[in-house]
């Protein structure tokens, strides 16, 4: 095989290479020789059975399969091509029609066509059990997760009732999965505690087990618990287990604002894909370039973001007619930038031009209510609020129809809402959508997170600059009592100095002195040292409080370096 030669080859060679190559491309992730294997394959088979014959034809089906799962759509649908030219010149048999969906399924559910792929496996799966749950995956990976639950539910029940563990065992694996990813953490962690029950006897579901707690940990600021969960239960020997291990470990670092060793991590998933993957792999795209171009938009590193934009085009644009759903994503990243620079309206029409993709295949999909809401801020920041709250409302109605009632996303776009309504005066409305967004982050994390803090530190300040200070005095008093105690839960340096610099502000118009330095003292420690923003406010609050004092030396310096003109 290594010198390429067809020779002397027997019946028991081939099954051996029939055996080899599944194994390099799914238990060992080595998906280059994988397909260095599944053409040689093709040559000892054209050799052996001839040009026109059924085993060369199904071999070509074969090679679809390895090559969609190393992402390569255009070797895919090749080789899937040349299967169905040597069918026609082959008799036909039952299960040729059948392999060549099952094929497809597979392309499909690689491509991120979520809905064809669901349709397909409802007709093709013949295992019982994922006949089941197969399709609730692609259905809640649709978009459809209420629906999924739904049938996910129905499903549960008729596995009690029956007494399937193994059915039941895949149906509590996939809720924890959809209930994970909408953030019904409440609900989550139920069947967390139901699953656990059976891990000895289905050891597999540990691996979404697991994801499931690092993301709540990770997600409500307890980044240390994530750690801990990820380095004592996630092996990283073989290349597979490398690459879950670290991508998972660069999610938690980039979460945490912990930039630089987000990125030398990123580097080191680059590397283990780059080695694994061939050129141009769209799982290049999936797992690398979504995960740092994130953080480059995080750093505001716009050569890294033009590096990797670019990296991420070459492979989706090449596979556009293929792989639409990969070039919509690159669309979406694209526009970002394109905002990011004030670029505005080549950024609606880009978001446009993936709004149109999606509708046309994968309508339902959670991604369109990003894109409404990217398209609102440029509204909001152009000027058109009236645009800007249509496209936000717009955002907000395709969650709740779809996704959830009570998930992250959906809060986020309340409270955006609510700042759209209040710069342009609205108060009312500001704080109707602000309550909802708080609301929701109390569901999730519960009053005691630093999210729903800091997310009532934005009500605090809603009620001060319209005159509620009788109110916001009162939440502040609250607010504070919890912040200062032991009960806050994913303490962070942000949540120190945004508690800590509304307190100083406070201290420098009451002109407290001693209690302004204090806070400040508290909110110097907590900046980020990547952050200008930080440091110019304190050195302004610096600069009111001894400007006040009549300290002229001290007002000068750090007039200086808040960088205040005369």
């Amino acid at each position: 095989y290594e010198q390429n030669k067809i020779e002397n080859i027997t019946t028991e060679y081939i099954d051996n290479i029939n055996m080899l190559i599944p194994k390099q491309a799914h238990e060992l992730e080595d998906l280059k020789q994988a397909l260095k294997l599944a053409d040689y394959k093709l040559k000892i088979y054209e050799t052996v059975y001839g040009k026109n014959s059924i085993e060369l034809r199904d071999a070509y089906l074969d090679k679809a399969v390895v090559a969609i799962h190393a992402g390569l759509a255009n070797e895919s649908f090749k080789a899937l091509e040349e299967s169905k030219k040597i069918a026609t010149e082959t008799p036909q048999d039952t299960t040729y029609k059948e392999k060549v969906d099952i094929t497809i399924r597979e392309i499909h559910s690689n491509l991120d066509h979520s809905t064809k792929a669901f349709l397909l496996v409802k007709s093709t799966e013949k295992d019982p059990i994922q006949k089941e749950i197969r399709p609730m995956v692609f259905l809640a990976q649709a978009g459809e997760i209420k629906k999924a639950l739904k049938e996910l539910k129905k499903i549960e029940n008729r596995a009690i009732k029956t007494k399937n563990n193994d059915l039941l065992a895949g149906v509590y694996e996939q809720r924890i999965i959809s209930l994970c990813e909408i953030n019904n953490y409440k609900e989550m962690w139920k069947y967390i505690e139901k699953a656990e029950k059976l891990l000895k006897d289905y050891p597999y579901i540990k691996g979404s087990i697991d994801y499931a707690k690092i993301t709540y940990y990770k997600e409500s600021a307890q980044h240390d618990v994530a750690r801990e969960i990820l380095n004592s239960n996630m092996p990283k020997t073989t290349d597979k287990e490398k690459m879950a291990y670290y991508t998972t470990l660069f999610d938690v670092e980039n979460f945490a604002k912990n930039y630089k060793e987000a990125e030398k991590i990123g580097k080191i998933v680059e590397q283990l894909y780059e080695d694994n993957y061939p050129d141009k792999s769209v799982q290049l795209v999936r797992m690398v370039y979504d995960r740092l171009l994130e953080l480059y938009f995080n750093t505001n590193d716009y050569k890294k973001i033009e590096e990797y934009l670019d990296k991420y085009r070459e492979i989706t644009e090449t596979i556009r007619d293929k792989a639409p759903i990969f070039y919509a994503k690159y669309l979406e990243k694209l526009g970002n930038y394109q905002a990011r620079k004030q670029d505005y309206t080549n950024a609606k029409n880009t978001f446009m031009n993936s709004i149109k993709i999606y509708e046309e295949f994968e309508p339902k999909s959670n991604a369109l209510t990003n894109l409404y809401n990217n398209i609102s801020y440029i509204e909001n920041d152009t000027g058109n609020v009236k645009e800007a709250i249509e496209y936000k409302i717009k955002a907000i109605e395709h969650n709740h129809k779809y996704y959830s009632d009570t998930n992250r996303n959906l809060a986020d776009s309340y409270i955006n809402l609510s700042f759209t309504y209040s710069v342009n005066g609205n108060f009312e409305k500001s704080k109707m959508y602000l309550n909802k967004g708080i609301t929701i982050y109390k569901i999730i994390f519960g009053d005691n997170n630093v999210k729903t803090i800091q997310r009532n530190l934005y009500m605090y300040y809603l009620l001060m600059n319209n005159n509620k200070t009788e109110e916001a005095n009162d939440l502040l008093e609250n607010i504070n009592k919890l912040a200062y105690s032991d009960k806050v839960v994913g303490y962070t340096d942000s949540f120190a100095y945004d508690i800590a610099i509304t307190n100083a502000t406070i201290a420098v118009e009451n002109k407290d002195k001693e209690k302004a330095l204090e806070y400040l003292k508290q909110a110097q420690k907590a900046v980020d040292k990547n952050n200008r923003c930080q440091k110019v406010r304190i050195n302004h609050l610096k600069y009111n409080l001894y400007k006040e004092a009549g300290n002229k030396f001290k007002a000068m310096k750090y007039k200086k370096l808040a960088g205040i003109e005369d």
